[in-house]
């Protein structure tokens, strides 16, 4: 059933399940049921799609079976009309999806780690870079506590990864200070380690998750976000050439009404709040260029609202007031009306030259535990 909320857009459809025994490919092949997310990164290299799950299950709700912080399934098929067709996920050698980063599953009360999921990834030559978070403690429905934002490398199309121990950025510290640096020492295996990271040089809880995007104008630029979704969206930038070098990324800070870029975090920790892209709240979100509007959009979930889209003729913004897509209890979902998030897209995920869009959204109550691909088509008037 096709419906809309906004005179901008001509419709938005439920397409398909995206994992479980319901999608296209049933995932279940790979030990995949249960899922959130659905993060999407090209690789040049490979010619492909990712999709980055979260917290991946082999049952349709969260259990102990099998649970997994990441797995990372392949997409060769761009034509989403009919659904995603998976190639294969990252596996084992049973043939089950791998869990790319091991996490300590500890008991919420613990509060030391309960999961690592990956926020958003990119590929520079040829080596796929993803940024996860790792999980603290998971709060009331929406609040969550972030320890750091690490990332990982693949020089083999995700079949096999190493920390990249400069791309850190660290939560909020208070006495977490001893667990935190014990974390970070870490290799993907949980295996200690001899590296060492500055927390308090690498201290910004701006950056807890961040989403990556290339700009093809010589600079990745990251999209951050505090734990949980009462916080906005902010920017950072660094050249490719320097990506794995922490000290060379600039941030995006509002200092006396007027934007700048500076290396320096610490102002970035000062004037956070008056230098959102995004003004809060902000939840799961993604970046994609648009070639139908000539604009940059973001998808992301806002609590209480519902699925939105912004756009901007720049990448730094300013952004417009949100469109909405789906909303929070909407009726056409497919599952239960209630457990809403997500919004993931990518330049790719088009059809049309991107006046058709495909997205993603997760749900998860009592009930199910899915992610679901959405199609949306804008007005063919352009948008000014």
């Amino acid at each position: 059933m096709k419906f809309s909320y906004n005179s901008l857009i001509e419709y938005v459809e439920f397409n398909s399940f995206v994992s479980g025994i319901n999608s296209p490919t049933p995932t279940t092949k790979w030990d995949v049921c249960g899922t959130d997310l659905g993060i999407p990164c090209y690789s040049q290299k490979e010619k492909m799609l990712y999709l980055f799950f979260g917290d991946t299950f082999s049952t349709p709700l969260p259990s102990d079976i099998n649970w997994r912080g990441t797995v990372l399934g392949k997409v060769k098929e761009l034509d989403f009309s009919q659904g995603i067709k998976f190639d294969n996920f990252v596996s084992d050698e049973n043939g089950k999806a791998k869990n790319l980063i091991l996490h300590h599953k500890c008991k919420n009360e613990e509060e030391y780690e309960v999961t690592k999921i990956v926020q958003g990834a990119v590929e520079i030559n040829g080596v796929l870079y993803a940024f996860y978070e790792s999980i603290r403690k998971w709060g009331e429905p929406g609040y969550w506590d972030v320890n750091y934002s690490g990332a990982i490398k693949s020089y083999d199309g995700g079949n096999s990864w190493q920390r990249c121990y400069p791309l850190t950025w660290v939560g909020k510290i208070d006495h977490f200070e001893k667990a935190i640096k014990e974390l970070i020492s870490e290799d993907i295996d949980m295996n200690p380690t001899d590296e060492i990271v500055d927390i308090n040089a690498h201290h910004c809880e701006a950056f807890s998750q961040i989403y990556p995007f290339d700009g093809n104008d010589g600079y990745i630029y990251l999209f951050g976000r505090r734990g949980g979704r009462q916080y906005g969206v902010s920017l950072a930038r660094v050249k490719r050439e320097n990506f794995e070098m922490f000290e060379e990324y600039e941030y995006s800070v509002v200092i006396n009404q007027k934007r700048i870029w500076t290396k320096d975090i610490q102002l970035m920790n000062q004037y956070e709040n008056d230098s959102y892209i995004v003004k809060p709240p902000v939840s799961n979100s993604t970046v994609a260029f648009n070639k139908f509007l000539n604009k940059y959009l973001i998808l992301y979930y806002k609590p209480m609202v519902g699925v939105v889209i912004i756009m901007s003729d720049k990448i730094d913004g300013p952004y417009s007031e949100e469109i909405l897509l789906i909303k929070q209890d909407d009726e056409h979902l497919p599952a239960t009306k209630y457990g809403l998030y997500g919004g993931f897209t990518h330049d790719l995920m088009v059809k049309d030259n991107g006046q058709i869009i495909y997205f993603i959204v997760s749900q998860w109550n009592k009930e199910y535990y899915l992610s679901e691909l959405f199609e949306m088509k804008f007005k063919r008037r352009r948008l000014k």
